[in-house]
């Protein structure tokens, strides 16, 4: 004789069900979209981590981080709609076609420059953010620019003018002021293969000196002269 057996069902009744969502789901939304700005972790799932956070500027929780500061005046939301796309301006530059682009304003007159150069070429271009005319041209006699690598541009000398940093083709730092004078060649060769002559440079100030510093891969050079700084690799550089 065979015993058959029988999965009990429980019924919930529909008001209980209801209220139970209606419970929950304040919970479940608050817990994915809200960061916590102190606990180390991604709570949104957005990619930013506490004071990197957009979610966390104004909050008085991250007022003194160096990352992302307090000042809704500057915040400006576009209005929807249609996007279209045309051409605004063609430079009378040369610069070939994967030579990228870095823009800001260098002197400090509320209109951009654009900032690249002619890719395994000498020349460096600044460029009017309104026009696409060339401002200021300089040619380097002792190195090329390596297609791939881009400039850098930060003040660096706290003068309220922004300078360019470059990697030339002999893994050596190029400093440019805004109107492509050039201030200095750092005396250390960049990195520890060929391969860094692609690098592109990243600007900060990592002693919080006041004084901006460049780095590269892990080592960190001075934004004044191009003398390294400090390194945290190993091994003999390669011309």
């Amino acid at each position: 004789m065979t015993l058959k057996t029988h999965t009990p069902i429980f019924f919930i009744p529909k008001h209980i069900l209801v209220s139970a969502l209606c419970f929950l789901a304040p919970i479940m939304l608050f817990g994915q979209t809200v960061e916590d700005c102190t606990n180390g972790l991604d709570d949104d799932n957005d990619g930013l981590i506490d004071c990197f956070d957009t979610d966390c500027t104004c909050t008085g929780q991250c007022d003194s981080f160096y990352y992302t500061t307090c000042n809704p005046d500057c915040y400006y939301l576009p209005p929807c709609g249609p996007v279209s796309l045309a051409t605004k301006w063609i430079s009378n530059a040369e610069t070939g076609t994967y030579s990228p682009l870095v823009a800001g304003d260098l002197d400090g007159d509320g209109i951009p420059e654009v900032v690249t150069t002619l890719v395994e070429g000498a020349e460096m271009y600044i460029l009017d953010g309104a026009t696409g005319q060339i401002k200021y041209q300089t040619t380097n006699p002792n190195t090329v620019w390596p297609g791939g690598t881009a400039p850098a541009i930060a003040d660096l000398d706290n003068d309220g003018f922004g300078e360019i940093v470059l990697v030339g083709d002999n893994r050596r730092l190029y400093c440019y002021d805004h109107t492509g004078v050039l201030q200095f060649v750092g005396p250390t060769i960049v990195g520890y293969d060929y391969r860094y002559r692609y690098a592109v440079p990243n600007i900060a100030d990592f002693d919080h000196n006041g004084v901006p510093e460049i780095n590269i891969g892990n080592q960190i050079f001075s934004g004044q002269t191009g003398a390294l700084l400090s390194s945290g690799g190993t091994g003999d550089a390669k011309e």
